[in-house]
Formats: C-alpha cells, structure tokens, sequence
C-alpha cells in the first residue's frame, strides 16, 4: 500500500505480483520509435510506456462506474457470447449457452449452492476448478489500475497510479468533459481527431439487454452481492471522482525520465 497517499509518487508504475496479461506486451515495438506522434488503445496498456524510453509517453484513461461495466461485460462476454465465444468453455460452445449468472461470471456461486442439490451442475464445487480460468476477474478495475495487485494493496496502488503525472483519466458518464479536457491538453495537435469523438455517439453503449440480465438487475439479493464482490472497485471509483479536477490541474509529465 501507500502509506503517503498526498504525495505524487515518482515516475513509474507501481504493481505487485505477475499481471496476467503482460505476455501482450511482448512485441516488438522498434518500428514505431521513429514515429512522430502515436496514440496505443486497449484495456490492457497501462506500463506500455516502458516499451518507448525514449519516448515521451503518457497514459488516458476512461473509467466506468463499476457496477454498469460488471453487467455491461457480464452480458457482452457471456449472454452475447461476443468475440467468437472466446470465454466460453467447449461444451457451452457445443450447447450453444453460457449458464453463468451475473454473480458467478464475477466467481461467486453461493446462491446456486445454496438453490440447488445438483451436485452434477455447472455450478458445483467439482466445476469450480474447470470455471476459474473463463471467469474474467482480470476485467476489476482494481486489478488493471494497479497491474495485478491483491485485495490487501491493489485500492492504493491503483489510486497512487491514478494520482501518476503522466495519467489523466476520464469519465464515460461525462464523455465530453474529458475529451474536452484533453483537448484543452493538446490543442491543435489532436484537434480534429478529439473534435470528431465529441461529435459522435461511438461511445454509448447500444447493446440491449436480454430478459436474463434484467431480471437479475432487479433482483436486490444479486446487486447486494455483486456490490460486495465489487466492493474495492466502487471505492476507487468514488476516490477518482474526487481526484478529477485536482488530476487535470497538474502539470501533464512525461511517464518516462527526460523525454
């Protein structure tokens, strides 16, 4: 953890234990040294900046409120089965179904222990083992802010990297403001680019939600428990809307030394 959470720590990304997914970031990247200016997406980039150190780099980041994005990932990943059912395991893709609820796509399955007698089911304590990898715990905010930290220090790590000079992050609730901010950053240099996202509605999530999702939307028990599951991830989420105006109003660094 941080035990000086005021000061803004020195450059470079704090993360403890193995992130998961760091294997992405093993390619080559020489080619894209020599280029003027060049903007990297995705869910997984943050520590990207290592791979240019003589680059000057800095990291934007839009953030979600943490319960919409756990049903909004729930039913792109599992209800939609999108990206060719890569989450699915073989027998779901055979079947045609995912059978994971809200709560147990995030690993909890004590209500289905607690409904069911099925000792055969897709929810028993003998498919426990077989589920955990298709399960997306990596997709915590808390997780991926602080590059793989556990429970015990991933809340200040992730707000340590969030208060980071070289970080600006944003709101999907207020699209606009951020980009707008981000503009204000970068004047001409990204000018037509931003301009073109504040005039579009690309952002806004135009997947339906099916029965299914709904109905455990407005189950109280479901959201009381998904809440606790995501319980680091709505903190963080709460610290950053206090974090914001103070976080822009930084001078805008470079995450690596002299560039």
């Amino acid at each position: 953890g941080n035990k000086n959470q005021n000061t803004d720590p020195e450059p470079g990304f704090i993360g403890c234990g193995k992130y998961k997914r760091d294997k992405n970031l093993e390619r080559p990247y020489d080619k894209m040294h020599s280029c003027s200016f060049r903007a990297l997406w995705g869910a997984m980039t943050l520590g990207l900046c290592q791979h240019f150190p003589k680059r000057p780099c800095i990291y934007f980041i839009f953030l979600r409120d943490p319960i919409a994005r756990a049903i909004s990932s729930y039913n792109y990943v599992c209800i939609q089965g999108a990206e060719h059912r890569k989450k699915w395991l073989p027998e779901w893709k055979k079947e045609g179904h995912c059978p994971l609820t809200l709560l147990e796509f995030f690993g909890d399955f004590s209500m289905k222990h607690h409904n069911s007698n099925n000792e055969n089911n897709i929810g028993s304590q003998g498919d426990l083992a077989q589920l955990q990898p298709t399960i997306d715990t990596s997709n915590k905010l808390v997780e991926r802010l602080s590059r793989g930290c556990d429970s015990s220090c991933g809340l200040q790590v992730a707000l340590q990297n969030l208060r980071h000079p070289c970080l600006r992050f944003m709101f999907l609730d207020d699209f606009k403001d951020g980009l707008e901010k981000m503009l204000n950053h970068f004047g001409s240099a990204m000018s037509h680019e931003i301009g073109a996202l504040l005039n579009s509605s690309h952002h806004r999530n135009k997947s339906p939600y099916s029965g299914t999702v709904i109905n455990q939307i407005n189950n109280p028990e479901i959201m009381s428990r998904l809440k606790k599951i995501l319980a680091q991830d709505i903190k963080l989420y709460s610290e950053a809307k206090k974090l914001y105006a103070k976080q822009w109003a930084k001078p805008l660094m470079s995450c690596n030394q002299g560039y």
